[in-house]
Formats: C-alpha cells, structure tokens, sequence
C-alpha cells in the first residue's frame, strides 16, 4: 500500500496558493501506525537523478525541450525536501517562505519559475526505480503538475527528495526555471510613414514611424497587429527569439514582415 500527496505552484509575476480548511498531509501522518520494522531506503540521490530521466522522456514524446540540471535550483530543492521530512510538514510555503525566496537564496535568478511538490509511504520498501516512478507518475496524472512538466518555457531544472526517518514518507521537490540570463527577445520595425498599433499579450503599443522597439519576455507571448485583418494569419503571430516584425506598406494596405530566427 502507498498514499501520495500532490502539490503545485507556478509563477512568472505573482504567486498564490488556495488556502484549505483541512491539512491532508497532517491527517495522514495521524492515521500511520508505528512502523515495527525498518525498510530499506532507496539510494535518494539517484532516486532524483531518475526522476530528472524519466522528466526528459516525458518531455522528448511531448516534443518538448530536454531540461539540464541547475545546482542552484537543485540545491534548493533539495533543502527544502529534506526541510518538509525532518519537520514533517508539508506545503510550498512550509518552512514560512515561497520557492522563489528559496531559489534566489541559492543564487538563481528565475525569469521564470515553477514547483511541483509531493510525499508519498509505502509499507513495502521502495527500490530507486519505484520511487522515481511512483512521483513522476502523481504528477503525470495531475493536470497541474503534468503542465509544470511539459512547460515550453522552462530551460532548467532541480530535484530534491528526502525521508522522514520515522514516519519513512518521502517528500520530493521538482523545481523547474528559466533563468534571468535566458530571457528573450524581439523587435517591431515600422518602416511606414504613420503610427502603428499592436499588442503584446494584454499590453498595447503605439509605434512611430521609423521606429524599432524591442521587447524582452521569458514566457512566449502573443502578439497581435490591430491593422491586420482578422482573417489573416499574421493578426496574431507567436515570436520566437530574436525574430523581427517589419510594418510596411505594400500595394497601398500596411502589412506586416516576420524575419525569422536562423540557427
């Protein structure tokens, strides 16, 4: 028998959590009984290098990018989940403080970050390969977490897992991140002779003639041209890094011209 717990929470700008009138975690730590004879325990640190693995497989039939290891978000993962067992609570906010503020505490700079958290027991002992796989498919099975695990933004990634020796649940942390150095960008160039209109997500923006402006973003954006016909497929284009948006004036009707990105 195993019982597992889940928990996500994601941010680019803001951070919030639902707050619940029950503590599941601290209702199931009531129900366990003694344990009467010790189980063996996995190795914890391959238990994360496995879960790192079976994230990129997941990632790679998803057609998403592989995720490298960050030491900084890893070890703040790891503090954390070793935080969550050695004091037996449970929650992105546990020790009092956000994954952000531990993230930037061991030195990551996020342009964007996420967090997947879960515990979970087993009466019967866990190897690496049932562990790893155990979480990996709590989160896969989540829609939350299975979003935080697919994320097209994310570039890096830490893992951190931990046992609580007496109760023997396993608390894991599975930060992902994109770094501040990473952050992308793109330009509009408005080669005709008035202003121009276009938006970026919910922003708007007014662009003089002769006029390039540059935008810098971590999680891809939309972007829409108000001057475009709404049956054209340019009204609303998908930049990716470095692309180029030139506004001209062709055949009398203003148009717009993507240079792509070349690798």
């Amino acid at each position: 028998m195993y019982t597992m717990i889940l928990a996500m929470l994601c941010t680019g700008v803001v951070i919030a959590q639902e707050q619940k009138p029950e503590d599941p975690h601290q209702a199931f730590l009531k129900s366990l009984k003694p344990v009467e004879k010790p189980t063996a325990t996995p190795d914890l640190n391959e238990t994360a290098e496995q879960i790192l693995s079976l994230t990129n497989k997941f990632r790679a039939s998803e057609k998403k990018s592989k995720l490298v290891i960050s030491e900084s978000l890893k070890t703040a993962a790891q503090k954390f989940a070793q935080y969550m067992a050695d004091n037996s609570k449970y929650g992105h906010e546990a020790d009092g403080r956000n994954f952000l503020d531990r993230a930037k505490e061991a030195g990551y700079m996020p342009c964007l970050a996420l967090e997947n958290i879960a515990f979970t027991y087993s009466t019967q002992a866990y190897s690496v390969k049932s562990l790893s796989e155990t979480l990996m498919d709590g989160w896969k099975k989540s829609p939350g977490h299975r979003e935080n695990l697919l994320d097209a933004d994310v570039t890096e990634t830490g893992i951190g897992v931990a046992r609580n020796a007496t109760t023997g649940v396993y608390y894991a942390v599975h930060l992902f991140g994109r770094p501040l150095s990473a952050m992308r960008e793109f330009q509009v160039k408005n080669e005709t002779t008035s202003e121009v209109t276009y938006s970026v997500g919910e922003q708007t923006f007014t662009l003089l003639p002769k006029i390039v402006r540059s935008h810098k973003y971590c999680r891809s954006p939309k972007v829409t041209f108000a001057f475009v016909a709404d049956n054209d497929p340019k009204k609303t284009v998908s930049p990716a890094e470095n692309d180029k948006f030139i506004v001209q004036m062709v055949d009398g009707e203003v148009t717009v011209k993507q240079e792509l990105t070349t690798e």
